[in-house]
């Protein structure tokens, strides 16, 4: 048998082919499991209750700003949950300003390192955490220069909210070993495991699975595991309609606050209910089953459930800017001794909110009110969110319908271009809006309010087609009878004639 000498000893080929084996197989040993270093820790990232945070960085925007001055508004976004957003779960940022104090500076110029590009808006990529980013994702966004008007109110220094939000979709996961256990109770063998109930604190997601429980119901010697699970929304934001993108989520508002939640056993599919889920007062409880037959007798060992929680998430933050300035210039108005409110001013032998006036042009009150038609409207009728939305370069800016300064309606009302987005009897939203027909030129007929709860509102003579006081369906319509009928009475809960 031929011999070679390694290291000055004289070994055979079989010897040879025995130490290759032997120091291949320390060679595995030693590097099974990827290198370590010598500090590394195994870290859970699938805790704590936070999603996708957002905030305003520090001056951008200013607490004060002077009126005819321009600011940055500057957010910084950061992803501190265990599931990222990519091109296939993105999310989407808005942001918002009322237009009565603020408008975009048409002399700056965007961001050409951070880029306020169309597709950067409307499309938000951010790692969750993981060993390659163990702090999740972050980035910075340069809103559009914003730009104070000069102000046309009595205040010498008006507030306003400068407000962000970041709607995204996201899913929470939880594994668990669970207890299998079939044995009779008057079983004497020693068990593996026991049926226990569980208590968790987060997931790394804002929707927390808080307790998990689970019980194994006979049925003629065959036995069906069933869970139950409460879910609870520990973030600081609200939940949307689930499965729906964020550009369209105001065409689902029915299912907002809605959730779906998948799990297994082992691998094996479970049916939960109900589906979707709805949750109340920010909670919500689930029982999750087999959709088989179950597991026979005599069994005790452990397996995983595997749980999943799919949702989209909305986080609002808001900073309020004080404009100041030297001088209060409101409108040239000659308030004479008969109005004795500051918010009134005379015309003729009558006196008049500064908002009617400025409406029908009687004073001068600038450009903004030349292109709506305003009224003082009662806060309690507004609805809120008070804002619309309007699509810009930069994506999706919200503005506010009303003006909340005193100094143009009174304590308890607003100054609203309450006509702007009616177009039809059914565009009022309010019972008192729709009998009075505030915005007659744009509706083109006659409006009355067609239920006491929840109703609508609708053209006289269109719901239900009567033609009379039988149409009013409260007595507060009934008493009005915007539509003109013959004398109506409120009899019996019955608006005859």
């Amino acid at each position: 048998m031929r011999k070679i000498s390694i290291f000055g000893f004289d070994v055979t080929f079989v010897s040879l082919f025995s130490l290759s084996l032997l120091f291949m197989f320390v060679l595995v040993s030693c590097t099974s499991g990827g290198y370590r270093p010598r500090n590394y820790q195994d870290t859970n990232y699938y805790t704590g209750t936070e999603g996708v945070n957002v905030e305003f960085m520090d001056n951008s925007p200013p607490r004060q700003v002077r009126e005819n001055t321009q600011f940055p508004v500057a957010l910084i976004l950061k992803n501190q949950g265990a599931f990222s957003l990519n091109s296939s779960f993105y999310g989407v940022l808005s942001f918002g300003y009322d237009k009565f104090y603020f408008e975009e500076s048409s002399s700056a110029q965007p961001s050409t390192v951070l880029g306020t590009n169309l597709s950067e808006w409307q499309f938000l990529v951010l790692e969750g955490k993981s060993p390659i980013f163990p702090d999740g994702g972050s980035m910075y966004k340069f809103l559009p220069t914003l730009k104070t008007k000069q102000i046309n109110s009595q205040r010498q220094s008006p507030e306003s909210e400068i407000v962000a939000s970041v709607c995204y979709p996201y899913q929470t996961f939880l594994s668990e070993r669970v207890c299998i256990d079939t044995y009779s109770i008057d079983d004497i063998r020693e068990k593996n495991c026991e049926v226990e109930k569980h208590t968790y604190s987060g997931q790394g997601a804002p929707l927390v699975i808080t307790k998990l429980s689970y019980e194994l119901q006979n049925y003629g010697g065959v036995s069906k595991p069933v869970f139950y699970m409460t879910i609870k929304n520990m973030g600081k934001g609200s939940v949307m309609a689930p499965d729906k993108n964020c550009v369209v989520q105001a065409q689902y508002k029915n299912d907002w606050g809605k959730i779906l939640v998948s799990a297994s056993l082992g691998g094996e599919p479970l049916v939960c209910n109900p589906s979707p889920v709805a949750l109340r007062d920010n909670g919500a409880q689930v029982r999750c089953d087999l959709n088989s037959l179950g597991f026979n007798a005599n069994l005790n060992y452990y397996t995983n459930l595997d749980v999943k929680i799919s949702y989209t998430y909305l986080t609002i933050v808001s900073k309020k800017v004080e404009i100041t300035r030297d001088v209060i210039q409101r409108p040239n108005i000659n308030i004479t001794n008969k109005c004795n409110n500051s918010w009134e001013v005379s015309i003729g032998n009558d006196c008049v909110d500064v908002c009617s006036a400025c409406a029908s042009g009687f004073i001068s009150c600038g450009q903004y009110f030349k292109s709506h038609n305003w009224s003082c409207v009662d806060n309690k009728t507004i609805y809120k969110p008070n804002t619309k939305m309007n699509t810009t370069p930069y994506g999706n800016v919200f503005y506010s319908d009303c003006i909340y300064d005193q100094g143009y309606c009174g304590t308890g009302f607003a100054c609203c271009s309450v006509c702007e987005d009616v177009t039809y009897c059914g565009s009022y939203k309010e019972k008192s809006a729709c009998n009075d027909n505030l915005c007659k030129k744009n509706t083109k007929s006659v409006c009355a309010w067609s239920s006491e709860e929840s109703g609508n509102c609708h053209a006289c003579g269109s719901e239900p087609k009567t033609k009379n006081c039988m149409e009013y369906k409260d007595s507060e319509t009934c008493k009005n009878n915007p539509c003109d009928y013959a004398p109506c009475t409120w009899n019996n809960n019955l608006c005859v004639n």
